[in-house]
């Protein structure tokens, strides 16, 4: 059968809004219904931004069918990018906007077309999130596995992914019980040197978009392992079709259709759901009943587990399994720690690398100097090895050799002057 590739006509109703973010700037395209099929293709409009910095982002919001749009953009209007896919946005059940694509800064001209001509109501929207001061020197850096005791990794709090204060929460919030951890990957892009600033543009189209209080997850990962604040702990989230009581939405940001999370973004989603379900008592590896939807569904679960969508990424998806048994080793971890910790002074350990391959480097500020026995056990409760007594001393750094020992997760002791030090580390 024939189709027609249509595109549509914009009527400018330009009233974009600048914002203090280093020029953080919104604009929208309000654009006339579409029943003709015969409209003109390829018409050329620029981009209604006058500055845009570190990159584009772009949706589309409309009424009448179900479909998908697709766009390019050029520089000077004869050389086009490939025209891309914009497909309908699956966390919003209610409001018909696509999911949000991002561009090059440099872009000023777009072009978009569509199959369908049963389009109404439909607008183009552009925003410009500004540079986030200091992105190339980052102060947080990505988790790691030797956190203790299952704590909340470091956070990145709203304050410092939006520093302008220009992406505030809206309403009250409403509080649930978590009980299953739903993973996400965000569309989008694969590579940005700052990713607040992507986090601002998911921001942008909740809110301005979706037409949501905030952004729809918990918490979002960045390919660093960074982990970044969105609704925060326990606050009802907007991701999982409208069925979102008793779940975190975790987001690991890029597109994982064609290809799979950097290990640092899995590591510091293995370390974010270990302190939950430690928390919670959630078993990472099981399921339960998710009242809202009334399914039976593992307690960690992908987006599409309970809705109709390609999110997480078939290429990060079937990772999954193995994702569960990660944060099960690290609750057994978790559970041994805790239980020797009213016992045991612990003192944290620096271990690196972690994971680490054939050398693990031990250190500590330490006031004191003598010798101390090293001892790595495996989760188990079996010892692997013990090391000959070494010399501590401040800023003490002693090299262990664990070629020999398998994959996996291990714990390491150290007695020294009395007391017992634990840590924890992964040989990969």
């Amino acid at each position: 059968m024939h189709i027609r590739d249509i595109i549509i006509i914009l009527f400018f109703s330009l009233g974009f809004n600048a914002m203090a973010q280093s020029s953080m700037q919104r604009a929208k395209l309000n654009i006339e219904e579409i029943n003709d099929p015969l409209f003109e293709l390829n018409k050329t409009y620029p981009i209604p931004l006058p500055d845009i910095e570190p990159f584009l982002s772009f949706y589309i919001t409309w009424q009448g069918e179900n479909q998908s749009f697709e766009v390019r953009f050029s520089n000077d209007g004869n050389q086009w990018s490939d025209w891309q896919t914009l497909h309908r946005d699956p966390h919003n059940q209610q409001k018909k906007v696509t999911e949000f694509f991002i561009t090059d800064a440099k872009h000023r001209f777009f072009q978009l077309r569509s199959h369908s001509t049963a389009i109404k109501q439909l607008s183009a929207h552009f925003f410009s999130p500004g540079t986030t001061p200091g992105f190339s020197k980052p102060s947080k850096s990505g988790t790691t596995a030797g956190v203790e005791n299952c704590e909340q990794p470091t956070i990145i709090s709203r304050e410092e992914w939006c520093p302008s204060g220009n992406c505030p929460k809206r309403g009250v919030p409403q509080f649930t019980k978590v009980s299953h951890l739903i993973v996400h990957h965000s569309a989008g892009t694969n590579s940005a040197n700052d990713w607040s600033a992507i986090v601002r543009a998911i921001w942008d189209l909740h809110v301005n978009g979706n037409g949501w209080t905030d952004i729809g997850y918990n918490y979002l990962i960045d390919p660093d392992g960074k982990v970044y604040n969105g609704r925060g702990e326990d606050i009802l989230g907007a991701h999982f079709c409208a069925r979102n009581s008793n779940t975190m939405g975790v987001c690991v940001m890029g597109n994982f259709q064609n290809q799979t999370p950097t290990e640092k973004a899995v590591t510091g989603l293995v370390e974010l759901l270990s302190w939950k379900a430690f928390k919670e008592e959630i078993d990472p590896v099981g399921r339960g009943l998710h009242s809202s939807s009334g399914l039976n569904l593992l307690n960690i679960s992908g987006h599409r587990e309970g809705c109709a969508t390609a999110c997480p990424g078939d290429q990060f998806f079937p990772s999954f399994f193995s994702i569960r048994n990660r944060v099960n080793d690290s609750l057994q971890v978790c559970s041994f720690l805790t239980n020797v910790h009213s016992q045991n002074k612990i003192d944290k350990l620096n271990l690196t690398p972690n994971p680490a391959h054939s050398q693990l480097q031990v250190s500590w500020n330490g006031a004191e100097r003598g010798e101390g026995l090293i001892e790595i056990f495996g989760l188990d409760g079996q010892k692997q090895s013990t090391s000959y007594f070494e010399k501590f001393s401040n800023q003490a750094k002693v090299q262990i050799n664990i070629e020999d020992l398998e994959k996996g997760y291990y714990l390491i002791r150290i007695n020294f002057k009395g007391a017992t030090h634990y840590g924890r580390f992964i040989k990969n």
